[in-house]
């Protein structure tokens, strides 16, 4: 009785280990899918602004701050993010594959 119940913990403890393990391996997918949105809402923000209403430099950099505030991050947060994403060029092209089809989901909500 004893080792069955030994053996069900141990199964139980394998099981709880390898969902924690998925978790944590989907985690940075999650956040660079939110981060691909993010990129792809701030292209959006800059052909709206910058280039459709020919908005000065001031107010469009005061939308950019607005912007991040937002999505709770920063300027700098977000450069370094890019930099890590740019750093492989594999990567790079993935993310701007995705990046292009999150801005044209975007524009046709």
């Amino acid at each position: 009785m004893a080792k069955k119940i030994t053996v069900t913990l141990l199964c139980s403890l394998c099981l709880l280990l390898l969902a924690a393990g998925c978790r944590t391996q989907n985690a940075p997918q999650q956040k660079q899918k939110a981060f691909v949105t993010t990129y792809a809402e701030l292209l959006l923000l800059h052909e709206k602004e910058k280039m459709r209403s020919h908005l000065p430099d001031s107010l469009y950099q005061m939308k950019v701050d607005t912007f991040f505030l937002q999505h709770h991050t920063t300027k700098e947060q977000f450069r370094n993010t890019m930099a890590d994403i740019s750093a492989d060029p594999e990567n790079w092209k993935n993310f701007l594959q995705d990046v292009n089809r999150a801005v044209d989901s975007l524009r046709n909500r």
